[in-house]
């Protein structure tokens, strides 16, 4: 994805061998586990260069083929991450936050052209992948080689792969694929930022984060 370079010739084997695109939908990223302050700047622009400006650069080459034969559509694979800020994540929930700023942009811009190239947003919480293994951490070159407990309360990579269908089958601009309790501190966070701050002090200050934050346990039981 980072060797920008392939993106067009890769695209035309695609239509040399299919003959049209419909729908374009942009999954590559990693995930993160560090300390806010102790992040090197070169992790930053490792991440933002996978999740964001690889997106970016085959989007583009995408959407100008959508443009010409008027039709496609862009699904791109976010997370509830980039909804509200999730602790212990800041590259990739920054990550995050920017493929809504940028794909919103383009929504609007796409509507001024009076051309119909819906873009859904996916959103997922924790599902049950082995992503934690390559997560990156706060130093460069360093990956969290961290496995996820089977018992853990992380959403089956099927169920979100349903759930991700549904979403671009029905053209819907935006869809979060979790349960509680963050699929309620999304609402939260959406409707009522302030209320959402609070809850988060409380949640962090009581130690839950870390734990909550791979889906290991839930603000319910507090365990």
């Amino acid at each position: 994805m980072t060797d920008y370079a392939s993106h067009q010739p890769s695209f035309s084997k695609v239509l040399n061998h299919f003959g049209e695109l419909d729908i374009l939908v942009s999954n590559a990223a990693r995930s993160q586990r560090a300390n806010w302050e102790e992040i090197e700047s070169e992790v930053d622009k490792e991440l933002f260069d996978l999740n964001v400006f690889s997106l970016l650069a085959l989007n583009r080459v995408v959407l100008k083929y959508f443009c010409r034969v008027g039709k496609g559509q862009l699904a791109v694979v976010s997370s509830v991450a980039g909804k509200i800020g999730l602790p212990f994540s800041a590259s990739y929930v920054g990550s995050k936050f920017a493929l809504h700023g940028y794909f919103a942009c383009l929504r609007n811009e796409i509507a001024s052209k009076n051309i119909s190239i819906p873009i859904t947003l996916i959103c997922p919480g924790p599902v049950l992948t082995g992503n934690l293994k390559v997560a990156f951490t706060a130093k460069k070159g360093q990956e969290l080689r961290q496995n996820v407990r089977p018992m853990s309360k992380r959403m089956s990579t099927e169920r979100c792969a349903y759930l991700s269908l549904t979403g671009i089958a029905n053209e819907l601009e935006e869809c979060w694929l979790t349960s509680f309790p963050y699929l309620q501190l999304t609402y939260l966070s959406h409707y009522q930022p302030f209320l959402a701050g609070r809850v988060w002090k409380w949640i962090c200050s009581s130690g839950q984060a870390k734990n909550m934050r791979d889906g290991e346990e839930s603000i319910k039981n507090g365990n």
